[in-house]
C-alpha cells in the first residue's frame, strides 16, 4: 500500500497498551524500528533497483499501562522533549482505562494530541466526552486497523500540534516585541518632556545658562 505522508522533524508518539505485539505494530508503521529499513535497502541491492526514499521517522515510545503512560509524558517534559501524539487504548487491566490515562496526561501536558485505539468499549462516546470535554485534540481509532490509518493519524496531529507549538512562539515573540516598544515610546515621552522643560526653563530665565557634561 501506499505509505501516507509522514511529519518532518523528530516528532516523538507515544503508545500505551497492554497488548505489546501491538504496541510492536505502532514502532513498525511509524518507522521506529529500523529493521524494515534495512530489509528494503538489502533486497533493493539483491534486485539491483534502488530503494525508495525514506520518508522522515517518528521517535516511538511505549507503556504497558497507563500509568506508566503518564510517567512517561511527566518525563518527557522534564527533559523538555514532550510528546507530540499519544495512541491509547481504552482497555488497560488491571490499573487506569484510557479514559483516566488521557486525562491524567492531559493534566500534566495539556498540548498533547491523543488518539483512543479500542476494539470495544465500556463507554459510549458521549461518555467519553462527558469526561474528557469536546477538544479538537481527541480521536478515537477502532481496531482493527489500517497502517495507513495510523501513519495518516500521526502526520496530520503531530503537524498539528508544531503549527500549535509555532503559533504560541510566534505570539510570545510579538507580545515581548510590544512590551519593548511601548517601553521604547515611554523612554522617547520622557526625553521629550525633559527637553520641553529645559526649553522653558532658558526661556523663562533672564540669566545666563550653561549646560555642562
Amino acid at each position: 500500500e501506499a505509505a501516507a505522508p509522514l511529519a518532518t522533524g523528530n516528532e516523538r508518539i507515544l503508545v500505551v497498551d497492554d497488548n505489546q505485539e501491538i504496541s510492536r505494530d505502532f514502532v513498525t508503521i511509524l518507522g521506529g524500528d529500523r529493521s524494515a529499513q534495512d530489509f528494503s535497502k538489502l533486497a533493493s541491492d539483491l534486485l539491483g533497483k534502488p530503494a525508495p526514499p525514506v520518508g522522515p521517522r517518528f521517535e516511538v515510545d511505549t507503556a504497558l499501562q497507563g500509568e506508566e503512560g503518564f510517567t512517561r509524558v511527566k518525563e518527557a517534559l522534564k527533559t523538555d522533549s514532550p510528546y507530540a501524539v499519544a495512541f491509547v487504548d481504552l482497555r488497560l487491566p488491571p490499573g487506569w482505562d484510557g479514559v483516566k490515562t488521557i486525562k491524567k496526561m492531559w493534566e500534566a501536558d495539556p498540548e498533547l494530541q491523543c488518539v483512543i485505539i479500542t476494539a470495544y468499549s465500556d463507554y459510549t462516546w458521549e461518555e467519553i466526552l462527558d469526561q474528557l470535554g469536546v477538544t479538537d485534540r481527541l480521536l478515537i481509532l477502532k481496531k482493527p486497523f489500517e497502517s495507513i490509518e495510523i501513519r495518516q493519524l500521526a502526520g496530520a496531529l503531530a503537524k498539528k500540534w508544531n503549527l500549535n507549538r509555532l503559533a504560541v512562539k510566534i505570539a510570545k515573540e510579538q507580545a515581548n516585541a510590544n512590551i519593548e516598544l511601548k517601553k521604547e515610546i515611554s523612554k522617547r515621552k520622557l526625553t521629550e518632556k525633559i527637553l520641553q522643560e529645559y526649553q522653558l526653563a532658558m526661556e523663562g530665565s533672564d540669566d545666563m545658562i550653561a549646560s555642562i557634561d
